[in-house]
């Protein structure tokens, strides 16, 4: 009976063994900053906007520019998770 070993890896050489934890490693760092950057984004533009326009309520936009911004993070996290696991 063999043994589990997760992501194919009892079928998989040394090479591409390496290949993807590097790539994980890779990705692992860079995730945090793919979401933090549109999420920041979108709230500057919101403070901004809210500023320009001068309204009332000053947590709206900065509230819907971020959240609109963590949508976008999370799609493009999702194309690059599989990018990143296809080996």
């Amino acid at each position: 009976m063999r043994k589990w070993l997760g992501l194919g890896e009892g079928y998989m050489d040394e090479e591409k063994k390496r290949r993807l934890r590097r790539r994980v490693r890779i990705a692992l760092v860079l995730f945090p900053f793919v979401i933090a950057i549109p999420v920041l984004g979108g709230l500057f533009a919101g403070f901004y906007l809210t500023t320009l326009l001068s309204e009332s309520s000053r947590i709206l936009y900065p509230l819907l520019f971020s959240t609109i911004g963590l949508a976008i993070s999370i799609v493009i996290i999702y194309f690059l998770a599989k990018k990143v696991s296809s080996v």
